[in-house]
């Protein structure tokens, strides 16, 4: 939609749900996908980028790398992320956040983890004081504003304060927190360059196409040496 709230319209559609939209440096549309298999049986969230006008969807991470959360779950120690019925979930990568147009932060079962460049890279950021991160909010390429708690089960002992994190390290640096309630989703108020301006493309329900046929071409030169001199 526009900025006063005009032409609201839908860009995409999903069977499952698509989340937790923010825009990248180069103006492309990051956010988190629920795909749904086999009848809602298995489940996964994946990472995907979409330009505004709802063209371009493309998958940036996740399905190549499901071993690796599947043994990431399974070392975590604890048994609710197992891929149990009915929804034997695989992945689970969600509320993602640009650090830059190759890099995006991600809340996931192993921690805060960093993604990309390319569809099989990650590096988790380290735990700090056995703490869970939520709600990433990049500041710049190293500091993270975000939501921490103690990691446990006993709902009394969850205290979500806001944080400062490092994205090397871990290290968290607390802000603020007040212990009647839960501080979370943090929105700093700060200037923020505007995104780069993306190239028209055409509307959404326009079809086009190239289209190479190799073996078209190979018979097209088979004849040509034939019928012509080299």
């Amino acid at each position: 939609m526009n900025r006063d709230g005009t032409d609201l319209h839908c860009i995409g559609f999903n069977l499952g749900r698509d989340n937790e939209p923010s825009v990248m440096p180069d103006g492309r549309i990051v956010f988190s996908r629920l795909e749904l298999f086999y009848s809602r049986l298995k489940t996964e969230i994946t990472v995907q980028t979409v330009l505004p006008d709802g063209t371009m969807n493309r998958t940036i991470y996740g399905p190549e790398r499901r071993d690796f959360w599947r043994k990431t779950s399974a070392s975590s120690g604890e048994p609710w992320w197992g891929e149990a019925p009915p929804r034997h979930r695989v992945l689970r990568l969600t509320q993602p956040q640009a650090l830059d147009n190759q890099r995006v932060i991600v809340a996931t079962t192993g921690g805060a983890t960093i993604i990309g460049p390319g569809r099989m890279n990650e590096r988790t950021v380290p735990r700090h004081n056995n703490m869970a991160v939520t709600s990433p909010m990049p500041l710049d390429g190293t500091t993270i504003l975000c939501a921490a708690t103690v990691r446990t089960m006993d709902r009394k002992l969850v205290d979500l304060g806001l944080y400062t994190m490092d994205v090397h390290t871990g290290a968290l640096t607390l802000l603020y927190n007040d212990p009647a309630t839960a501080d979370f989703e943090a929105r700093p108020i700060m200037p923020r360059a505007l995104p780069h301006p993306l190239p028209q493309t055409l509307p959404s329900n326009s079809y086009t196409a190239k289209l190479l046929c190799s073996s078209t071409l190979k018979r097209l030169f088979e004849l040509r040496n034939v019928t012509s001199p080299p």
